[in-house]
């Protein structure tokens, strides 16, 4: 038999359904109709700024972040090919000295708390921060 659905419009699906339910029940359970649209349509408001983070910013930080990943074997031109993407990287930031010693003063007076945070075995999720046996795998670029 023919495969009618991928499995993202399938996921969608799915979704929809149990939000669907989610209203349902929270409506049997607070009888409250004019809460749940009050809620929805800000909700629904709110979706298109999510949607709007997650593709101009989320996503183009991502793709920097796959073009740039390098590793021990790494030739010349997988070099130059990062190193042009990290040309064309559109980004706007300007350091401003106040802006920077206001920084460096709340770092500072946060020393102690990073340290613990460096010495803490759980925050290093990748044994390349401390052993430096590996670089920059991107697993979203090998899919």
């Amino acid at each position: 038999m023919k495969r009618v659905l991928s499995w993202k419009v399938s996921l969608v699906i799915v979704f929809l359904v149990a939000s669907v339910g989610f209203y349902v029940l929270h409506f049997l359970i607070f009888r409250d109709a004019h809460h749940i649209f009050l809620y929805l349509i800000g909700d629904l408001g709110f979706l298109f700024i999510d949607v709007l983070v997650v593709v101009l910013f989320i996503e183009n930080a991502e793709s920097l972040k796959c073009q740039a990943a390098f590793g021990f074997d790494w030739e010349h031109k997988d070099f130059e090919r990062a190193r042009r993407a990290a040309a064309a990287f559109s980004y706007h930031g300007k350091p401003d000295p106040a802006k920077l010693a206001e920084l460096r003063t709340f770092m500072l007076s946060e020393r102690g708390f990073l340290l613990t945070l460096l010495e803490n075995p759980n925050i290093l999720v990748r044994e390349f921060w401390t052993t430096g046996s590996k670089f920059g795998i991107c697993v979203a670029c090998h899919q």
